[in-house]
């Protein structure tokens, strides 16, 4: 066998292992799917898409919600868990009215819904709304704190926020137009931590400050960043993002350096297989005991229904 034949053949078996290995990994990675059933018709989604999602749980019962935007306003839905895999529309909830026509990627924390909305024509001015969310349909018919961001260019909109309680505070992280800069903005709570007694603007960071600073990590348009407060008090910060069409979460630890406030601090990122869902769309992480999920939308529902993908990362 001439060297070059051999050559040809170590590489035809490399190229075959890496494609079973391929296969493989793609057919190990579980989908499963929760279907939201209801009326959507008149759901206004000309000039918008699906952006966030989060399942949550309030008063023993399970539900999801999903954030969107269209050209004329912001809204997000909510949907009661009926049966094993399925969730029935309860109600659509108008967040704002345009400009402020774009709901960003948000979370449930606590008894708190934070969502962004941002005027994407302009980039140059948003909000930060804040629901409480204990009993859906009730207590959030009117946001408990709106927040006004500024008016610099893609820096003051808030494509996606995040937010977990720690102590007697609700810590946010606010991620501006493809996540340039994150602002951390801190809401004291009252002792029963159903209300909010003061708010506290905290640093920005600016997401190629630690790109430059680890050459590891690559900074991403995050379409969501979700906090999640763990066992031994460590913060992580989850960002999802669609680049090229590769499915991408990162993850990161949230900081406090003395004299220089919060910091972001990259570990990891995970790397996902979608059908027809997106994380460039509606997307959100779940964290349930040890374990984490990627929850993930189409760009638009049905008229009748949307389907869910959830997919374990961890």
């Amino acid at each position: 066998m001439s060297a070059n034949h051999f050559m040809k053949s170590k590489i035809r078996f490399w190229l075959t292992s890496f494609c079973i290995h391929c296969i493989f990994s793609i057919q190990s990675q579980e989908i499963q799917y929760v279907t939201i059933r209801g009326d959507f018709e008149n759901l206004p989604q000309t000039g918008g898409h699906l952006q966030g999602v989060q399942i949550f749980e309030s008063k023993q019962k399970e539900y999801i919600a999903v954030s969107g935007s269209s050209d004329s306003y912001a809204y997000y839905f909510v949907a009661e868990k009926t049966q094993d895999s399925i969730f029935e529309l309860k109600y659509i909830r108008k967040i704002w009215d345009k400009p402020m026509k774009h709901a960003g990627g948000f979370q449930v924390a606590h008894s708190f819904l934070v969502v962004g909305v941002e005027d994407n024509e302009k980039k140059d001015s948003s909000l930060l709304v804040i629901y409480d969310i204990s009993e859906p349909g009730i207590s959030d018919i009117e946001p408990i704190k709106v927040v006004e961001r500024g008016s610099k260019y893609k820096e003051s909109t808030a494509g996606a926020a995040g937010a977990f309680v720690q102590d007697d505070t609700l810590i946010c992280l606010v991620a501006s137009w493809d996540a340039i800069t994150v602002d951390r903005i801190d809401f004291v709570l009252n002792p029963q931590h159903d209300s909010i007694i003061k708010t506290v603007q905290r640093n920005s960071i600016v997401m190629k400050e630690i790109e430059r600073f680890n050459e590891k990590m690559v900074w991403r348009p995050y379409q969501n960043l979700n906090l999640f407060l763990q066992k031994n008090e460590e913060r992580l910060a989850i960002g999802t993002a669609c680049v090229e069409g590769i499915q991408v979460i990162d993850w990161f630890t949230l900081s406090d350096e003395k004299g220089n406030g919060m910091h972001l601090n990259w570990i990891k990122k995970n790397q996902i297989f979608l059908k027809h869902e997106s994380l460039r769309y509606g997307g959100g992480i779940m964290q349930v005991n040890d374990s984490f999920y990627v929850i993930a939308t189409p760009e638009h529902t049905d008229s009748k229904q949307v389907k869910v993908a959830i997919v374990k990362i961890k």
